[in-house]
């Protein structure tokens, strides 16, 4: 059943998405070591959407308010009208 604002995602094993573009790749991207992150924020991004996050310092801030807040939320960030949720699993327990 489609709804008025239906979208298609295709995704396969193996398909590599942008890590700033995507919830799933903010959340792992805020819990991996500081050298990881500054590789990561450092390297050149491409923007996918206006909602893209392409400036380094901005996305140093979406790191930190991913850490702080627990969770990653993205809104169109890697294709428009797509929203996404992650959390990170840090242990059994959580």
């Amino acid at each position: 059943m489609n709804g008025p604002y239906y979208s298609d995602i295709y995704t396969q094993i193996g398909m590599k998405n942008p890590v700033h573009a995507t919830s799933t790749g903010k959340v792992l991207l805020a819990y991996s070591d500081e050298e990881t992150i500054e590789k990561a924020i450092n390297f050149p991004h491409s923007a996918f959407t206006e909602h893209t996050i392409t400036n380094p310092n901005q996305l140093k801030k979406e790191l930190s308010k991913v850490r702080s807040q627990g969770y990653s939320f993205s809104v169109g960030e890697l294709t428009e009208n797509n929203y996404s949720l992650a959390f990170p699993v840090l242990n059994y327990e959580n």
